[in-house]
């Protein structure tokens, strides 16, 4: 009787490893770009609720006369960020200031959003598509100030 494997055996069974391996870390990486658009798709919708709860409370800064509403601006130069913003009759009160992810950005600038005070209404409803890891991910405000995840998106970026 023979004792141990024969080399056959042992590339065989060192190839099935590296070719399951090989299929885990590409099932996860595929899983973790995902979670990261969906991560930030929560954390623009959170914000967007934040600035409409402010907006609807009519929650003025200590600085800020005239308070007409909260807005997201988004900015141009490099389309990975964007602020929320007490919106006042002397000029704007920037709030908080919030970067997108590495990898993410906006397929396209979005107008900024106002949510006007005591529920008013919104000012330029839209959809804000993220792009990040050749796909996209779509938040929408609809005119009555209802805000969806509408999610993955066809196409890609």
């Amino acid at each position: 009787m023979r004792k141990g494997f024969t080399l056959i055996e042992v590339l065989v069974t060192v190839s099935m490893v590296i070719l399951l391996s090989g299929g885990v870390i590409a099932a996860f990486s595929t899983f973790n770009e995902n979670q990261t658009l969906k991560s930030t798709s929560s954390e623009m919708l959170s914000n967007l609720r934040f600035a409409q709860t402010k907006a609807i409370t009519g929650d003025t800064p200590s600085s800020c006369s005239g308070l007409s509403g909260y807005s997201l601006t988004f900015t141009a130069d490099t389309l990975d960020y964007y602020t929320i913003e007490a919106v006042c009759s002397g000029g704007s009160i920037t709030v908080n200031t919030v970067y997108l992810p590495k990898n993410v950005k906006f397929l396209a600038l979005p107008s900024p959003i106002t949510f006007k005070i005591m529920g008013q209404g919104v000012v330029n409803p839209t959809n804000i598509d993220f792009c990040g890891f050749n796909k996209v991910y779509r938040v929408t405000l609809t005119v009555t100030g209802e805000i969806i995840d509408a999610g993955k998106q066809p196409g890609s970026c």
